[in-house]
C-alpha cells in the first residue's frame, strides 16, 4: 500500500501531486523491502525531485539502487551502473558498472545492453575490448529502439568492428 501511495503522490492520481509525500511514502515501502520502491526512492534521490531545494543526495541514492539490485531489480543495477561508472554518489568503478550493465542487459534493459556494448567496445571494466561482443550488445539494445545504441552500432558495422567485414548498407 506504500508504495502505491508514494507512486499516486508522484504523479498526481486521485491525490494532489505531492514530492514531499511521494518520498516519504517510497522511503517507508523502501525500509520495509519493498524493491520497487527501493528504487523509485533512489531515483528521487537521486534527481531532486523530492528535496524542496532541489539537493540531490547521490551518495544515499546508489545505496537504494544498490538494495534493490542485489534483489534483482533490473533498473536499479542499470541506474547503480551508471552511478559507478560516473563516480557519483562513490568512487568510479568501471569493473562494477560492467558488472551491473551485465546483469540489467541480461534482463533486457536497452539502455543497459548499450551501455555494457560501450564497456566492450572500449575495455571499460573489461580485461580488454571485445568488437563482436560490443556489437552483440549493441544490436540488442537497437531492436528495441534505442537510439544511441542504433548509431553505436552503425558506426562498428560501418567501421567493420566486431563484424566480419565493413558493411556501410547493413549500417
Amino acid at each position: 500500500a506504500a508504495h502505491n501511495l508514494g507512486f499516486r503522490y508522484a504523479v498526481g492520481d486521485g491525490v494532489k501531486r505531492d514530492r514531499s509525500k511521494a518520498a516519504m511514502w517510497f522511503r517507508r515501502a523502501a525500509t520495509n523491502g519493498v524493491v520497487p520502491s527501493q528504487y523509485n526512492y533512489g531515483k528521487l534521490l537521486e534527481s531532486g525531485w523530492n528535496a524542496p531545494d532541489g539537493a540531490k543526495d547521490e551518495r544515499t541514492a546508489a545505496a537504494w539502487y544498490k538494495r534493490a539490485a542485489m534483489q534483482g531489480h533490473a533498473l536499479a543495477s542499470c541506474a547503480l551502473g551508471i552511478m559507478q561508472a560516473e563516480g557519483r554518489g562513490m568512487e568510479k568503478d568501471w569493473k562494477a558498472a560492467a558488472a551491473n550493465f551485465k546483469k540489467a542487459a541480461g534482463r533486457g534493459v536497452a539502455v543497459a545492453q548499450h551501455n555494457l556494448g560501450l564497456c566492450y567496445e572500449r575495455g571499460w571494466g573489461m580485461d580488454a575490448p571485445d568488437a563482436v561482443a560490443a556489437v552483440t550488445w549493441h544490436r540488442k539494445s537497437a531492436a528495441q529502439g534505442y537510439a544511441p545504441a542504433a548509431t553505436s552500432l552503425a558506426l562498428a558495422v560501418g567501421h567493420g568492428r566486431g563484424v566480419d567485414t565493413p558493411d556501410w548498407i547493413e549500417a
